[in-house]
């Protein structure tokens, strides 16, 4: 480690604050793992790295160790921690933390209820839904090509098989969202040539036009 004027910098940009984010989440995910207890290190380490200046690293230097052992390292890293006459310091760092444990933790939704596998169904769904939107009769009409074309069926079997595989909606939401896009799609519209109204017309009684008669 070689120390040239260390100190904080004069003016800590939004970029500095981001880089900062950035590489502390990125420590939270090794390997596509999810590993928090690397928080507490990589956060001393890159507000170090991107809020303080006059330093450089050498091959096989820990920074941590180096701030949290060298005296003068923290003294000022603590200003991130410690409050004092100017709290400044100290909301950069809640500002970092805090956007840090917001990403984390949309991080850590995804790959504990599989997001992106909703994702890919959801496209599914909406290829399906496509084939909907192309048929303008009654519904019968709309659900003819799902039922009769093998290739529907095989597709709609693979989302099924996809859907209790990985757990990622019951069968009433299914039947919902099946409701939802037929009627969204306007599968349940009649078609206009069977909204026209027909051509009735008004047929007398001649029965009672002939006893009328009669009786004068």
């Amino acid at each position: 480690m070689k120390k040239m004027n260390l100190k904080i910098k004069d003016e800590i940009t939004l970029l500095d604050k981001i880089n900062a984010i950035n590489g502390i989440v990125e420590s939270c995910f090794m390997d596509g793992e999810y590993t928090p207890y690397y928080l507490e290190k990589s956060l001393v380490e890159y507000i170090t790295i991107f809020c303080m200046e006059g330093f450089e690293l050498e091959a096989g230097d820990d920074l941590y160790e180096i701030t949290m052992s060298d005296p003068e390292f923290k003294e000022l890293i603590m200003k991130f921690f410690r409050s004092d006459d100017n709290n400044k310091y100290i909301e950069v760092q809640e500002f970092i933390l805090k956007n840090v444990t917001s990403i984390v933790d949309y991080k850590r939704q995804r790959m504990i209820y599989g997001t992106d596998t909703r994702e890919a169904f959801m496209k599914d769904m909406m290829d399906v839904a496509e084939a909907i939107v192309d048929i303008s009769k009654n519904i019968s009409y709309a659900a003819k090509p799902v039922i009769g074309n093998p290739e529907y069926g095989k597709h709609m079997l693979s989302i099924m098989k996809k859907l209790d595989k990985n757990k990622v909606i019951s069968k009433d939401t299914l039947v919902d969202m099946v409701m939802d896009i037929a009627k969204k799609t306007g599968a349940f519209n009649k078609p206009k040539d069977m909204e026209e109204k027909p051509n009735l017309h008004i047929v007398k009684d001649e029965t009672k036009e002939e006893k009328g008669t009669e009786n004068k």
